[in-house]
């Protein structure tokens, strides 16, 4: 291997970042797309529908949480990125060859499902990973991803804004079919990195675990020493959580303690979403237009909003 384990783990993290970076573009883009004079001409100024188009994505993502967590249980990390990042591309081509709002409707839903699943199981696959000393770097890429993702979409959202006449359709379309960039390329790569050690080794595949995290943290040597003691401390957490793992979800509401670590959990993850960030985001050219904002000026001011957030 040319580059350390620890520069390899951190290059692997970042193309798996991809997925986290298609959230934070849809983010920005469709703030541009409902706002769009083009798109406005073609599908007509229907609040009701246009707050369908954003939110119908963030349904889909709710159920692609979901379905990824079984899925990277059976399936594996790698094949659950894979799926969930062609369902996003499915999602996405829908969008953007849209003739009316019940192909924008099906598209940002499936698009949802897909990315649903990439911000769920993407952090898993890079804890399990990343060396112990990195990890905490590494697992905040996706936030850091996600704020790239916004960034690009505003200033592409800009350019489109600016380049193209309010009857051309291309205004919209472009920036919409952009993300499908991204997608193809982390599904069209993503098989060819490392399986994660302790899935495999959760599996019976303990040969191919230790072969991996020597990949990972010693060029190979799987007599290293941490590679021995990480394999070794795998496989006992992975032999003790068999013995005492959970049947079903309904043991998450069978007792006391169960029950509060769990809506510890939810209410952590959604106090960030009820900041309100999300909903500034997708209605931001709405909200400089009545501030006396308007334009192309609404998009270049959402472009500054971008370097800010990921500064």
């Amino acid at each position: 291997m040319g580059v350390s384990p620890r520069v390899y783990q951190f290059l692997v993290s970042i193309f798996a970042s991809l997925g986290s970076l298609l959230y934070g573009y849809d983010l920005g883009v469709v703030a541009e797309v409902v706002a769009a004079p083009s798109f406005l001409a073609q599908f007509g100024d229907n609040s009701t529908k246009t707050g369908l188009v954003v939110s119908l994505f963030t349904v889909g993502a709710f159920f692609g949480a979901f379905w990824a967590g079984p899925c990277g249980d059976y399936l594996g990390r790698k094949w659950t990125i894979f799926i969930g990042g062609a369902i996003f591309i499915l999602g996405g081509a829908v969008q953007t060859g849209a003739q009316d709002y019940s192909y924008m409707f099906g598209g940002r839903f499936v698009a949802g499902l897909g990315v649903g699943a990439l911000i769920m199981i993407i952090p898993l696959y890079q804890a399990e990973l990343a060396h112990p000393s990195i990890r905490g770097r590494i697992t905040a890429l996706q936030q850091f991803m996600l704020g790239v993702g916004n960034l690009i979409a505003a200033w592409v959202s800009y350019g489109t804004y600016i380049s193209f006449e309010d009857d051309d359709s291309a205004q919209w379309r472009i920036g919409l079919g952009l993300q499908i960039l991204p997608a193809l390329f982390l599904t069209s790569l993503i098989l060819l990195f490392p399986e994660s050690p302790r899935w495999l080794i959760h599996h019976g595949r303990s040969e191919e675990g230790l072969v991996v995290l020597a990949k990972l943290h010693a060029r190979g040597n799987d007599q290293d020493d941490f590679v021995q003691e990480e394999y070794n401390a795998i496989t006992a957490a992975v032999e003790y959580e068999k013995e005492h793992a959970a049947k079903s979800y309904a043991e998450l509401f069978k007792t006391r303690s169960s029950f509060r670590r769990l809506i510890t959990a939810l209410s952590l993850q959604a106090s960030v979403q009820m900041s309100g960030i999300s909903a500034i985001q997708y209605y931001s050219p709405d909200i400089y237009g009545q501030i006396g904002i308007s334009g192309s000026d609404t998009f270049m001011f959402q472009g500054f909003n971008a370097i800010v957030a990921l500064a």
